[in-house]
């Protein structure tokens, strides 16, 4: 199971679904002279990336739910359960048989060598919802697709500032709709601190 059927109304979680979206950030182009902009940005989900026990400080961190990408659909390992990217996989189930075959024999000796790895490292895919609007997903080739799973960018993250996170008047607390089981949170966190921690080229020959 995804979600609980209980939400605990009392507290933000980590990993919980907000009815809730208003992003901005700066945008820096450097020409001649240093020009920056404020992006603004509304989505109608956002998911708290804050732990649990940090969410008593003054401000909390999210990202906003997306709409997953059409090149999912081409893995026949995702297309029966999207959240199967949350979690590791045998390395030729990360990509489409097409490109696994592309690689060659070397390549996938390789690859086969590490074992079980995490396929997209940057997305966390949330389940469908009835509270989750359906849209349609534009394939290039086969057949487009209605779907409602959303899911996460680690690289797209966002602060909100507040002295009242613990308020039940609290914007953000009443905003909660959906909330992770304590298996999907920990899925969440592995695959969130695997992303944060992956090591460069350069360093992996310090390790």
């Amino acid at each position: 199971m995804f979600y609980i059927d209980s939400l605990e109304q009392d507290k933000l979680r980590f990993g919980d679904v907000l009815e809730w979206g208003l992003l901005a950030a700066p945008f820096v182009e450097r020409t001649v002279q240093t020009d920056i902009r404020l992006d603004i940005n509304q989505s109608l989900f956002s998911i708290v990336l804050t732990p649990c026990c940090s969410i008593d400080n003054n401000n909390v961190c999210l990202s906003p739910l997306i709409e997953v990408l059409q090149s999912f659909y081409d893995n026949p390992y995702f297309v029966s359960d999207l959240t199967r990217i949350n979690r590791k996989m045998n390395p030729q189930d990360t990509v489409s048989p097409e490109i696994w075959e592309s690689f060659g024999e070397a390549v996938q000796e390789n690859r086969l060598k590490e074992g079980n790895v995490y396929g997209l490292l940057e997305f966390f895919v949330y389940e469908s919802n009835d509270l989750f609007p359906k849209y349609t997903v534009n394939r290039i080739q086969g057949s487009n697709i209605e779907t409602n799973y959303y899911m996460i960018d680690f690289r797209n993250v966002y602060k909100i500032n507040s002295k009242s996170l613990k308020s039940p008047r609290n914007i953000l607390l009443k905003s909660k709709i959906l909330q992770l089981t304590p298996e999907t949170r920990e899925d969440l966190r592995l695959k969130m601190g695997s992303y944060y921690s992956k090591p460069t080229k350069e360093d992996l020959c310090f390790l």
